[in-house]
C-alpha cells in the first residue's frame, strides 16, 4: 500500500518539523517509508505528493519537494492540494506575494476550506496586512468555529494590530484550553494588558516546567524573568534567569541542533550578564535556522538576537535588527514593538523613534 507509507512518511517528518520529535530514530523511520513508497509507486501522483511534504518537512530540501509536486500535478490538474503544497514551499522561501496568489487560487477551487483560510491569513500577516488577515479569520471561525488555529491568529494578529484587548482575551478563551499554544497565548495576553500578577499567578498554576511549540521552548522561570523585567524588580528577574540556565543547558547538550533551546539561552545569559555567551548562543540559533533556509520559522531567533541585544543594553545593535525584520515582511511590526513590554527600554531611545516614524505609515 504506497500511499500508506508514502503519508507515514510525510507524519514522521511533520513530527520532526513541528520539533514534537528531534530524535535520529524519526528521522530514520521517515526515510524508510519514503523508501518504500517510492520503490512501490515511484510514479503515483498522491504518493508523489505526500513525498513533497517529506522532503520538505525531514530536511527542508524545497527542489525535491518542488520536483515531486511538479510531477504529481501532471496527474492531478488544478487540484487545490498542489497549490496548498506550493504554498508552504512558498512560506519556507519567504515568496509571500506568490503563496497569496497560489492560496487564493486554490480557495476558488475550494472556497469553504478552512485549512486554506488559515495559511492565507500567515501571508497576510507576514505582508502586513492586518484587516484582510482579521477579516478572513472571522470568516473562517463563522465556517468551522471549533478549529484552534483561526482563534490564535485572531488574537496575536489584534496585539500587533491593535494590542491586547478584550477581542484577543474572547480569540484566545474560544482555543481549546488544553492546546498546547494556550499557556504561551495566556502569558503574552496579560503581559500585554499589564496584568502582571495575573501573568505571575497564571505560571504558578501551570503544572508544566515548560512553555513551548514549534518555535520557542522556554523554561517557565524564563516567563518568569520577563514579568519581573517588565514589573521593575531586577533582583527577582535575575533570579529566574538563573534558574532557567541550568535546564536550558541541559537541553542544548540533548538537542544541540535545535535552535529554539540556543536561542533561549542566549536570553537567560543575557538576564544573568553573561553578554558574549548569550550572543553566542543567540547567534547560533540564527546559524542552525537562518532565514534562508526558512523564511517564516527562521524569524523567531532573529526576534530573539533583538531581545538578548536589549536585556544586555545593546540598544544600537537591537534597533539595528528590528530595523531589518520591519525592511521586510515578517511577524514584526510597529504593533508589535508598542504590544511587547521586552521592546520598552527602547522607547525613549532616538534611534528607535526614529525608526517607529519610518515604520509607522506603511502598513507594509
Amino acid at each position: 500500500y504506497a500511499l500508506a507509507y508514502a503519508a507515514l512518511a510525510g507524519a514522521h517528518a511533520r513530527l520532526r518539523y513541528l520539533r514534537h520529535d528531534l530524535s535520529e530514530e524519526r528521522l530514520v523511520g521517515a526515510k524508510q517509508a519514503a523508501d518504500k513508497a517510492e520503490e512501490l509507486a515511484p510514479d503515483s501522483p498522491e504518493v508523489l505528493l505526500s513525498l513533497g511534504y517529506y522532503y520538505l518537512w525531514a530536511y527542508r530540501n524545497r527542489e525535491q519537494a518542488l520536483k515531486r509536486w511538479t510531477a504529481a500535478e501532471k496527474g492531478l490538474p488544478n487540484d487545490p492540494r498542489i497549490l496548498w503544497a506550493k504554498a508552504n514551499m512558498f512560506e519556507n522561501q519567504g515568496r509571500w506575494d506568490e503563496g497569496v496568489e497560489a492560496l487564493l487560487k486554490s480557495l476558488r477551487y475550494s472556497p469553504r476550506d478552512v485549512s486554506l483560510m488559515t495559511k492565507l491569513v500567515l501571508f497576510y500577516w507576514m505582508k502586513r496586512q492586518f484587516p484582510e488577515a482579521l477579516a478572513l479569520c472571522n470568516k473562517a471561525i463563522a465556517l468551522a468555529p471549533d478549529e484552534n488555529w483561526p482563534y490564535i491568529y485572531k488574537a496575536v494578529l489584534t496585539w500587533y494590530y491593535k494590542s491586547a484587548n478584550m477581542e484577543s482575551r474572547i480569540a484566545i478563551e474560544s482555543i481549546r484550553q488544553d492546546y498546547h499554544w494556550v499557556p504561551w497565548m495566556w502569558f503574552w495576553q496579560e503581559a500585554g494588558e499589564g496584568q502582571f500578577d495575573q501573568a505571575l499567578k497564571r505560571l504558578e498554576n501551570n503544572p508544566n516546567e515548560w512553555i513551548s511549540h514549534k518555535l520557542w521552548a522556554r523554561p517557565k522561570s524564563m516567563f518568569k524573568a520577563f514579568i519581573y523585567d517588565f514589573m521593575g524588580k531586577p533582583d527577582l528577574a535575575r533570579e529566574s534567569y538563573e534558574a532557567s540556565v541550568a535546564p536550558l543547558e541541559a537541553m542544548v547538550q540533548k538537542w544541540s541542533e535545535d535552535p529554539r533551546y540556543h536561542s533561549s539561552l542566549g536570553i537567560a545569559y543575557a538576564g544573568t550578564g553573561r553578554k558574549e555567551e548569550a550572543i553566542h548562543e543567540g547567534e547560533r540559533a540564527i546559524e542552525l535556522l537562518p532565514l534562508s533556509k526558512d523564511a517564516a520559522y527562521g524569524q523567531a531567533y532573529e526576534i530573539d538576537m533583538a531581545i538578548i541585544y536589549i536585556i544586555t543594553g545593546d540598544y544600537d545593535s537591537a534597533i539595528d535588527k528590528i530595523d531589518f525584520l520591519l525592511s521586510k515582511p515578517s511577524w514584526l511590526s510597529v504593533g508589535t514593538l508598542k504590544f511587547d513590554p521586552r521592546y520598552r527600554p527602547l522607547y525613549d531611545h532616538p534611534k528607535f523613534k526614529k525608526l517607529i516614524q519610518k515604520y509607522s505609515g506603511d502598513r507594509k
